[in-house]
């Protein structure tokens, strides 16, 4: 796919490849060890986790969590976009891809401090989403911090490449959200129903 890019474009996006992957667990490890040191036996997140459970034991509207889903995906292609064109664009980049990572290790922590063993299998109901999330956003983000910092020259060429790049990113952002509307939320009630 990249291999009418200059070599200086192929070696920039690969190394900001492996950068995202560490961007995100960093994060994922940071949003843990927050959960741990600052929330650990809280009753406001053991409240919260409870409600969670609960909505989903009660059912969930997959159509809603499909459609927000989307959307979300949508703002992050967006903003990853704008991003490959400024430079500074790859903090924000980083940024977002820190706070994905956070976000998953505070959740998966949450679950396990609250629900020990359970919360094991609350945060393994996690995996199909993450499978499917991280990949994606280490691609798209490697792409557009690499045109970002080495200004790939704007031709004919460039953007047919980045239109399908594009359209590519979007449908497996589509198949996160069906993932997300469908196996995350099938796989929390059913553990959900065994930690309520």
């Amino acid at each position: 796919m990249f291999e009418e890019f200059p070599e200086s474009f192929v070696k920039a996006r690969r190394i900001f490849y492996i950068l995202a992957f560490a961007v995100i667990m960093t994060g994922t490890a940071a949003g843990a060890f927050f959960l741990i040191y600052r929330y650990s036996g809280s009753d406001d997140i053991r409240s919260y986790l409870g409600g969670v459970t609960e909505r989903f034991t009660g059912g969930v509207d997959r159509k809603n969590v499909i459609l927000s889903a989307a959307k979300d995906s949508a703002v992050v292609l967006a903003v990853f976009f704008i991003c490959g064109f400024v430079k500074p664009g790859v903090f924000v980049i980083a940024a977002e891809l820190a706070r994905r990572g956070f976000v998953t290790g505070f959740t998966a922590a949450a679950f396990i401090e609250y629900y020990s063993g359970k919360g094991i299998l609350l945060a393994a109901c996690m995996l199909p989403r993450a499978a499917i999330l991280i990949p994606a956003l280490a691609m798209v983000g490697s792409v557009n911090a690499a045109i970002a910092v080495n200004g790939a020259e704007r031709t004919k060429n460039f953007w047919m490449f980045y239109i399908f790049f594009l359209l590519a990113s979007a449908s497996i952002f589509c198949a996160f959200a069906i993932c997300e509307g469908f196996l995350t939320t099938t796989f929390m009630k059913w553990a959900s129903l065994r930690v309520t």
